[in-house]
């Protein structure tokens, strides 16, 4: 049975995925545990992972002008420096075909209003994901998604 490490995965996406009975799930999350993605003593040691997925992500949707520097830096911590954190913690324990997904947003390639923020930090995954894609080639792959807005607690 596959191992795959699920990182925020309090999301509404995540838990639906969860359900899949044909890996073992390992959850981290703030909510039901002490861990953070910005404080990697707080990330359990893990070994032989087959997979990744990064869910944290943040909404922050405000007009430029009301965008705070302190509301960037908030977003792109979660966004890219707590991946940063997880890639690089777990980066020796991925097995041969591992596979990482990253989530970014339909933002990052499209001008929406109020996106600023968001769409910066998406872009950023985006552009690591594929620098390291090229990077961990043939041992491990990774890939984003880049959805729409979904219906979950975090859009609402």
């Amino acid at each position: 049975m596959k191992k795959i490490l699920l990182i925020g995965a309090s999301s509404d996406i995540a838990t639906s995925l969860v359900n899949e009975n044909e890996f073992e799930f390992i959850n981290l999350s703030s909510q039901t545990s002490n861990f953070s993605v910005l404080d990697k003593s707080t990330f359990p040691q893990l070994n032989s992972i087959d997979g990744l997925v990064y869910f944290p992500g943040t909404i922050n949707l405000k007009p430029f002008s009301s965008l705070k520097q302190k509301d960037f830096q908030e977003d792109y911590q979660i966004n890219v420096l707590g991946l940063i954190n997880s890639l690089q913690f777990y980066q020796n324990a991925f097995n041969l075909n591992a596979s990482i997904v990253t989530i970014s947003s339909i933002a990052a390639s499209f001008g929406m209003p109020f996106h600023t923020s968001i769409s910066m930090c998406k872009s950023s995954v985006e552009a690591l994901t594929k620098s390291l894609a090229a990077e961990w080639a043939p041992k491990i792959r990774l890939n984003w998604i880049a959805p729409s807005l979904i219906s979950t607690k975090l859009s609402e």
